[in-house]
């Protein structure tokens, strides 16, 4: 399969502010996805679509764990101010986001229950402190039936702003 970065979108979220990090707070200028798709654009050259919502998260960790786990319990789908106009000319879209309280924000879902993905191909990549990709996976291909869904990738947030190496491996193993 050859790669095309026509047909590839990159999507991501990420929240700048205080972040959790090695058991502490630590105040970022971007957010650890954000510093994962600027990687991810330099070693593809796919365009890329920061997702933010029209009310933004607090910068304190504390107060925006809250309203994201009260967000997970009801079923939020926090509004977006931007989308892409379209997918249809995509074949493929790397979706990136945190791990919040073991899963995809919900503002992502609210991203992902927009757009018809069938016969599309995801590439999960998220940053985390711990979890991994928690239950996200599931979670898109909950949303998304009919889309092909590649092994995801997940990037300690800690180390996201050097883990090149870890997207450069993954890209090799997903775009094969």
């Amino acid at each position: 399969m050859s790669f095309n970065k026509e047909k590839n979108l990159i999507v991501y979220f990420s929240r700048a502010g205080e972040n959790y990090s090695g058991g502490k707070t630590v105040e970022l200028a971007i957010g650890n996805t954000q510093l994962a798709a600027e990687i991810l654009v330099q070693q593809t050259g796919c365009e890329a679509v920061k997702l933010e919502t029209v009310n933004p998260y607090p910068d304190s960790y504390q107060e925006m764990s809250a309203i994201a786990q009260k967000e997970q319990r009801n079923g939020s789908r926090p509004r977006l101010a931007v989308y892409p106009p379209s997918l249809a000319e995509y074949e493929g879209i790397f979706l990136g986001y945190p791990i919040w309280w073991g899963t995809l924000p919900m503002a992502v879902l609210t991203f992902l229950e927009k757009f018809d993905f069938h016969n599309k191909t995801i590439y999960p990549f998220c940053t985390h402190e711990g979890s991994g990709l928690g239950r996200s996976m599931k979670d898109i291909a909950l949303v998304c039936p009919g889309a092909e869904l590649k092994e995801g990738l997940a990037v300690r947030g800690s180390d996201a702003a050097s883990g090149q190496t870890a997207i450069v491996n993954w890209l090799d193993k997903v775009l094969r």
